[in-house]
């Protein structure tokens, strides 16, 4: 049972990564759902820095939270639920790491050290 925190912070972590990536968001103009997955070779300069999405419908240009936006807009400043998530995953992942080192190294004792038998000289006996 000493993995039991270990195995909750990682399904809690994926779970929160599942979430993140499975929500719909529906196109602003025609109402298509936008894919989640795209080519590298169909993203636009603005879904390479700030994410977003591209409408195979109609071809709407979308930031992340399925708001259209335009050519002249300016980028974005960076979301702060994003960068929390992001350090919380960073925590998780450090927590980990940590837990793990501890486990492994308190599972494997090192056995204990014995000192060696002390070695007397012979004495030569006393020439009379």
């Amino acid at each position: 049972m000493d993995y039991f925190p270990i195995l909750i912070s990682v399904i809690s972590s994926v779970a929160f990564v599942v979430f993140y990536l499975l929500r719909s968001v529906k196109c602003p103009d025609c109402g298509a759902p936008l894919p989640l997955f795209y080519s590298p070779f169909r993203k636009s300069r603005r879904m390479w820095r700030e994410g977003g999405y591209l409408c195979p419908e109609c071809g709407c240009e979308t930031n992340t939270a399925g708001r259209k936006v335009t050519a002249e807009a300016p980028p974005a400043r960076l979301p702060i639920r994003l960068l929390v998530a992001v350090t919380i995953l960073l925590l998780v992942g450090v927590g980990l790491g940590v837990t793990g080192l501890l486990i492994s190294r308190s599972a494997v004792a090192a056995p204990p050290v014995v000192a060696a038998p002390e070695v007397i000289a012979p004495q030569n006996a006393p020439i009379n």
